[in-house]
């Protein structure tokens, strides 16, 4: 038996709580429906902001079921006046084990960043072919964590097809300042998880200092 909440009740108290949109979930929470979605939606006041698509890129064979699945998100986002897709690596449990202290020995091999780099910027353009954007979200536990490893994917991906979407509070577990990577990557943050930060996960992170990077 599952022990998430009716989908019902999760939209209910993001409207109670003053809220004016949601993220999709994960794929087959919310309905994906359009129609469905849309009504169940709308009688909250609610808005579709985005979805989470986690994708295995780390190989050129798993290319077309990462992309299956992310047009497939993209169409429903867009029928809902979406316009990205927030992508990310795969949790993994190697990484999980070592999550907030991953070191070089724990990052992918260059085969397996090209293939990732490679990978991203094709599905960048098909989802630019389809009026959408994407965005790549860097998540604790998977190989794109730590600092080195997001700037190092910035670095591979085109900026035109592949944007940044800056979590503060993946960003300070993985042990980076959020306010330092927002400053570098400016032009690339296109999508905002904001979280409440504060020590010891990042003790050079300060909240007073968002209001001169944005």
């Amino acid at each position: 038996m599952s022990a998430d909440l009716p989908y019902g009740r999760v939209m209910d108290e993001i409207a109670a709580s003053g809220y004016e949109g949601t993220e999709l979930g994960p794929w087959g929470y919310y309905p994906t429906d359009p129609a469905r979605l849309r009504d169940e939606l709308t009688k909250r006041s609610l808005r579709l902001a985005s979805a989470f698509c986690p994708v295995d890129l780390t190989a050129p064979e798993r290319y077309a079921a990462a992309e299956a699945q992310t047009r497939a998100t993209a169409r429903l986002l867009r029928a809902l006046g979406s316009t990205e897709v927030i992508l990310a690596d795969q949790w993994r449990p190697l990484r999980a084990t070592v999550a907030g202290r991953a070191g070089l020995s724990d990052e992918m091999s260059t085969a397996e960043w090209d293939s990732v780099a490679s990978g991203l910027n094709r599905l960048g353009a098909r989802l630019a072919d389809d009026g959408m954007k994407a965005v790549f979200h860097h998540h604790v536990a998977t190989y794109v964590e730590t600092e080195a490893e997001i700037n190092r994917l910035l670095e591979l991906t085109d900026a035109n097809l592949v944007g940044l979407c800056l979590d503060t509070g993946h960003a300070a577990f993985g042990g980076a300042d959020p306010v330092h990577l927002l400053r570098r990557w400016r032009n690339r943050v296109r999508y905002l998880h904001l979280k409440d930060v504060s020590p010891p996960w990042s003790p050079t992170f300060r909240l007073r200092n968002s209001a001169t990077t944005t």
